[in-house]
């Protein structure tokens, strides 16, 4: 099987916006829609867990799809990630998929998820990631520039990320711990 959990509950803080980013529309569809879209028609899918905030469970329980679970995001983003794992932990297999993704990447495209799923064939995590090709400054804590830093060294790790469904205990584990995470990298 191969599970997609898709976190969105977050509050949008960074988005100069009274909604949330989630559900600000492009058109006649939310964000979030135009994501969800993407992974419930994408054929090597098979079961989608959407992570949302406790208040908006409801507005999207009505986009009903046999291949949607939903639960309740978290206060952290590693917690609206363990809690979509918990809904699915007890039916994880260990060469199941497992791929995580972020709500509000609507941009995301049909062969990048094709990818991370083939690339799991071979590999027991799989992030995929962008060049950078701007100049990148070091700065310190006054925003003052330091100095030029080597980009070849460096990448952005887009979504989904995806793993092997025997390392979802480790995984949990590791969320547990006392860190805040950015990506499930």
């Amino acid at each position: 099987m191969n599970y997609a959990i898709i976190v969105a509950g977050g509050k949008g803080k960074r988005f100069s916006s009274n909604i949330k980013k989630q559900f600000f529309k492009i058109g006649s569809k939310t964000i979030l829609e135009i994501t969800l879209e993407k992974f419930i028609s994408h054929p090597e899918i098979d079961k989608i867990v959407l992570v949302l905030p406790k208040e908006d469970l409801d507005r999207f329980k009505n986009f009903f799809n046999k291949k949607i679970l939903f639960t309740e995001a978290g206060k952290e983003r590693k917690y609206s990630v363990m809690n979509g794992l918990k809904i699915i932990k007890e039916n994880i297999e260990e060469n199941d998929k497992i791929l995580i993704h972020d709500g509000v990447r609507h941009f995301v495209s049909k062969n990048l998820i094709s990818s991370v799923i083939k690339f799991l064939d071979k590999f027991k995590v799989v992030i995929p990631v962008i060049k950078i090709e701007d100049t990148l400054k070091e700065i310190d804590e006054n925003g003052f520039i330091l100095k030029t830093v080597e980009r070849n060294k460096y990448c952005r790790a887009q979504t989904p990320q995806g793993f092997k469904g025997y390392l979802v205990d480790d995984f949990m584990k590791e969320l547990c711990r006392d860190k805040n995470f950015t990506d499930d990298a």
